[in-house]
């Protein structure tokens, strides 16, 4: 997988070129956050010490509890999509496969990580952090799932973004309304429907894993502020 992605957004109409215009200029970047806000209370957390922090949590409840927390989580990541619906599942099942003794030792090292990092931002609203415990993090995690569809800031930008940051080293071209920027590993294709969405406009974004005008492969989206289409893959 590229480390980044880079991408131009072209074909902008007037009043959708200079409202990012205007964005760019406040923030210093693409503000991905003026499309689909992200929830403040998610924390910056890395979604497999998340997962793990949550297995705990989750092998720390009676069964018959735990059972049903785990399909009520499931079916709110299936209203996210099969993907991330998938990945989830795997990925708790694998965890909540370890061996008793395995946990434990796994609680042990996140509880020692989070009383050790007290800047970490679990979300924990009004908890002082060096009390923080595995399990207490892995019950937010979960009451995150439920409210929000994921567990930390990162796996809601990758569901709603679609990419695990924010645009990066953006820069535009006032002559012909383009812009240009980065993005982490994967290109930002739930953003720019939103975008097409909300100013009801057709723009285009091409995205390479480099530089966006050299020799190889490229895609192009058409964003109709009603679906996006394939319509243009390499030269």
């Amino acid at each position: 997988m590229a480390q980044f992605i880079y991408n131009r957004l072209s074909e902008l109409d007037d009043r959708l070129y200079r409202t990012l215009q205007q964005w760019i200029v406040s923030t210093g970047e693409l503000d991905f956050n003026q499309i689909v806000p992200l929830p403040t209370h998610l924390s910056t957390e890395e979604p497999n010490r998340a997962m793990q922090a949550l297995a705990v949590y989750l092998r720390s409840l009676p069964e018959a509890e735990r059972l049903a927390l785990t399909k009520q989580l499931s079916e709110r990541y299936k209203s996210q999509g099969i993907s991330a619906a998938q990945n989830y599942q795997d990925r708790v099942r694998e965890i909540l496969a370890y061996s008793d003794e395995a946990l434990q030792q796994l609680d042990r090292q996140l509880t020692e990580i989070y009383r050790n990092l007290p800047l970490v931002q679990l979300a924990h609203v009004g908890v002082d952090l060096s009390q923080a415990t595995a399990v207490k993090a892995g019950q937010r995690y979960a009451e995150n799932i439920m409210q929000y569809g994921a567990m930390t800031a990162v796996d809601w930008k990758m569901l709603h973004w679609g990419t695990r940051w924010g645009a990066l080293m953006t820069r535009y071209d006032a002559r012909q309304h383009v812009i240009y920027f980065k993005t982490a590993q994967t290109a930002p294709l739930p953003v720019m429907q939103a975008l097409a969405d909300r100013f009801k406009c057709v723009f285009l974004l091409t995205y390479t894993d480099e530089e966006v005008g050299s020799e190889l492969d490229y895609q192009t989206i058409n964003f109709d502020g009603d679906r996006a289409k394939q319509v243009r893959f390499g030269d």
